[in-house]
């Protein structure tokens, strides 16, 4: 039933009892409130459009107060004026907030990385997610990502290109803040490229974007490395490693030094690297060799690795010491992790070549070293598992150059075991057909 609709204030809403049955009392303009027989009151808002009547609900009084009952339907009402329904519209809106919701700057950015996981080595995956979660998300993560803008992303790269030190990952520390910043800028600007392709953001808007240049890129610094000259004492000092006051100086540490040495591969592929990788008896046909599967490798494509006499006698040991481990230097403190990315350098730092060496500058001392011994620059280019240029000549087999590369890495440990200087560099180049 309807009560006499005479003019309503707060007072007179609250003063209203329930009845028997539901009634209403009207405000005027098809506003109107509801009075149900438990006392509760609901604001309602009848029109008509297109020839269909329609009921809209403004909320429940006294949570709605009068005011905001009235401008509600204000509101709804000039939408009504314009031939447009505003309960569609309120429907519209609560979608577009619930996408907004789902969307947001953080579920964008790990759908991007999921959709590039299996084009990434696990390092680089694990850069990303590390720098995202630490610089950016904290920041922006919780956004729908329509509403992020140069603004937001601005004050994150300048912050982290000016932070003294970079903790985390080793790569990107010894790189610096500056490099770290560029890298944040790269990826979100590849995140709203990403967005846009889903239609979640416009094609023509990526915040990121007008940052390029806001923060400059330091010069290259290129990894340390040792001359051949430095061979000697370095070796001397590698072998007389020990520090008995420090338990972090174990075997396993020394071990994995000395096979950077050996194999100059890359830190990261030593550290992550599992036992079943390793083909110790030659059993493949291919003597001796370490086959390192293309998601651990910096550009993706597996990877072999010749293992010299020494080598195999140290990898055999650490397997060993490392117990029902699948990982060859699983890390001592964490299960299911591997040997920190600092242990090496902390190492090399201890036998008083710190300044001067990182796990990473035994492959320049390497590459330096053999051609100057007139190796082949391809076959020191193909051991270093450095990206070929020209496509078709990447698709060869890992095995490629495999005998020569076996010559060179006899060659390098025999250098290294005779302290850098009793080897007799070879006459010349090898030419390559």
């Amino acid at each position: 039933m309807t009560q006499a609709n005479t003019p309503l204030t707060d007072k007179a809403i609250k003063a209203l009892k329930p009845g028997e049955k539901p009634y209403t009392r009207g405000l005027g303009n098809g506003l109107f409130l509801w009075v149900y027989p438990d006392g509760k009151k609901y604001w309602r808002y009848r029109f008509v459009l297109n020839s269909k009547q329609t009921l809209m609900g403004l909320g429940v009084y006294p949570d709605v107060s009068l005011a905001d009952a009235r401008k509600a339907h204000a509101d709804a009402r000039a939408l009504v004026l314009k031939g447009v329904n505003p309960v569609e519209q309120t429907k519209a809106a609560k979608a577009a907030k619930k996408e907004a919701a789902a969307n947001t700057f953080e579920t964008t950015a790990r759908d991007w990385m999921a959709a590039n996981k299996p084009h990434w080595s696990a390092y680089y995956y694990g850069q990303v997610e590390t720098t995202l979660k630490r610089d950016v998300f904290p920041e922006v993560g919780a956004m729908p990502i329509r509403d992020v803008r140069a603004a937001h992303l601005r004050p994150i790269l300048k912050r982290v290109a000016t932070r003294k030190s970079v903790p985390g990952i080793k790569r990107v520390r010894e790189r610096g803040a500056a490099t770290v910043a560029i890298l944040i800028r790269q990826w979100c600007g590849a995140i709203f490229n990403y967005a846009a392709a889903e239609g979640k953001v416009d094609e023509d808007r990526n915040p990121a974007a007008v940052l390029k240049g806001l923060i400059k890129r330091p010069k290259v610094e290129h990894h340390k490395h040792l001359t051949r000259a430095d061979l000697p004492q370095f070796i001397a000092d590698l072998r007389a490693l020990n520090d008995p006051e420090d338990p972090k100086l174990t075997e396993s540490v020394k071990i994995a030094v000395e096979l950077l040495a050996l194999l100059w591969v890359r830190t990261a592929e030593l550290r992550n690297a599992e036992k079943s990788e390793f083909d110790l008896e030659g059993a493949g046909g291919l003597g001796p060799v370490w086959k390192i599967p293309g998601h651990k490798m910096k550009m993706g494509q597996a990877h072999y690795v010749p293992l010299p006499e020494r080598a195999v006698q140290l990898i055999a040991r650490q397997m060993a010491l490392s117990g029902n481990s699948t990982h060859l230097f699983p890390n001592q403190r964490t299960a299911g992790k591997v040997m920190s990315a600092t242990t090496i350098n902390r190492a090399l730092e201890r036998m008083g070549w710190g300044d001067r060496l990182s796990g990473h500058g035994f492959r320049g001392t390497a590459s330096t070293v053999l051609h100057e011994a007139n190796f082949n620059h391809a076959v020191i280019e193909k051991q270093l598992a450095h990206a070929e240029r020209n496509k078709v000549a990447a698709s060869y087999n890992h095995s490629e150059y495999w005998e020569d590369r076996k010559e060179l890495m006899n060659y390098w440990q025999n250098l290294l075991l005779s302290g850098g200087s009793n080897v007799v560099p070879i006459g010349k180049a090898k030419k390559v057909a």
